[in-house]
């Protein structure tokens, strides 16, 4: 038995029969109160959050509430950040230093407060 198709092939593109007529249906689309739940006519406004004035960034110069004191060579200093700028070591370096428990870096002498 051969069977035949009004779908032809060629050039990579598939061809329908012209006398075929077939359509997609209508696209639905419904949208949904994301507080509620309940069904909307229209697509709801988005819950996204006020935007800030300012970045979450601080001053340069200020110290973050979260900040680390440092001691390097007796030198004391507020965070980790002012401790690597003053010292020129590697802000990565001085907090694998107080994650591991390390009281030298290179050769100097560091404790955290």
């Amino acid at each position: 038995m051969t069977h035949h198709s009004s779908l032809r092939y060629g050039g990579g593109r598939a061809f329908c029969d012209n006398g075929s007529c077939a359509k997609s249906g209508p696209v639905r689309v419904r949208y949904f109160d994301p507080a509620t739940g309940e069904p909307l006519a229209e697509r709801p406004k988005g819950r996204r959050g006020k935007r800030r004035d300012k970045p979450l960034s601080f001053e340069p110069g200020s110290v973050p509430p979260c900040a680390v004191a440092v001691t390097v060579d007796g030198t004391a200093y507020e965070s980790i950040a002012e401790a690597a700028r003053r010292e020129r070591v590697s802000p990565h370096t001085l907090r694998m230093a107080r994650k591991m428990g390390w009281s030298n870096v290179g050769k100097r002498e560091v404790s955290f407060t």
